[in-house]
């Protein structure tokens, strides 16, 4: 297994870190290519193509492990409104996910 599984944990809490200083110092930071900026109540992450993620209203609550983390409103599970929690390792599994489509959709041109 040729990946280097210590810079994906690092770049996952590297990922983690950028958007709670976004969010929290209303702060624009960078991890690699990729920029976190919070701006009129949304935390954008912008990926290297220039497309952008959104989370609305992100702020700091205590998750289900009784520790301080990021969180956001949008559609849950059970098809709802509601307070998603997030962090490093979902983020970069979003920032991926919108990678590869921007990938994708540039080869089927």
């Amino acid at each position: 297994m040729g990946m280097q599984v210590p810079y994906i944990t690092q770049f996952r809490w590297d990922v983690d870190a950028a958007a709670i200083k976004a969010v929290t110092k209303k702060q624009r930071t960078k991890v690699g290519r990729i920029i976190f900026e919070y701006k009129s109540g949304i935390l954008f992450i912008t990926l290297p193509s220039g497309g952008k993620l959104s989370y609305v209203k992100p702020r700091m609550a205590v998750n289900r492990y009784g520790r301080d983390g990021l969180t956001y409103e949008g559609i849950s599970e059970n098809k709802k409104w509601s307070r998603i929690e997030t962090y490093g390792p979902r983020l970069v599994e979003n920032i991926v996910q919108g990678t590869a489509r921007d990938l994708l959709a540039e080869a089927m041109l």
